[in-house]
């Protein structure tokens, strides 16, 4: 796993664990990591009564190529290890993320026909795409620099950082230290450029 913190001031710092989202591995280290450090309360009800999820064909080709590196699963792991973990503790949860309507309007603002034809075209080409990759954080970070080339998905994602940087600001006054982060790999080099401006320190362990 790989680790960061972000730092408001010496002695204002939330430790955050920058997981892969699906990997089952990475459940199992989320739950190491808290025990020494409309979406949340989705999951919450994920671990009471299980259902089944739909996924889309991205989801799946990510999935199949993570496999590489150990069982992938949905939710991802990582998530249900912290909220499974906040429950038993009485530790409150916040999600960072957009809710389902906040997305959804984002995500018709800015993607267009044109786009979603051109995201469509792509999908056998990134089943079978060489990575280059040695490990499940190579893979993501170049999978997000291939979805990025679609320009309107990347200005969604941009736009969707910028709103949990915002977040995590007004979330973190007066209960920043003390606190933890489980954030996704795939999106936290967009997330750290929208809060570095904000005034956030971010130091990272082990990330290319």
């Amino acid at each position: 796993m790989r680790y960061a913190r972000i730092c408001r001031s010496e002695a204002e710092c939330c430790d955050v664990l920058l997981g892969i989202k699906g990997l089952v591995s990475h459940g199992s280290e989320t739950e190491k990591f808290l025990r020494t450090a409309e979406q949340v309360s989705g999951l919450s009800e994920f671990i009471r009564e299980p259902f089944e999820m739909n996924l889309s064909d991205y989801e799946i080709i990510y999935g199949v190529r993570l496999s590489k590196y150990g069982e992938v699963m949905t939710p991802p792991p990582m998530y249900i290890e912290a909220v499974k973990y906040a429950d038993e503790k009485g530790i409150p949860v916040i999600g960072l993320d957009m809710n389902e309507n906040e997305f959804s309007e984002l995500y018709q603002k800015n993607v267009g026909v044109l786009s979603l034809v051109r995201h469509s075209i792509r999908k056998k080409r990134l089943l079978g795409k060489d990575y280059g990759d040695n490990d499940p954080y190579a893979f993501v970070q170049e999978w997000s620099r291939q979805l990025d080339k679609v320009g309107a998905l990347r200005k969604v994602d941009v736009e969707r950082a910028s709103f949990m940087a915002a977040r995590f600001n007004d979330e973190a006054a007066g209960k920043f230290s003390g606190s933890a982060l489980v954030f996704d790999f795939e999106l936290w080099s967009k997330f750290t450029r929208s809060l570095v401006p904000l005034g956030y320190r971010v130091t990272e362990a082990g990330i290319p």
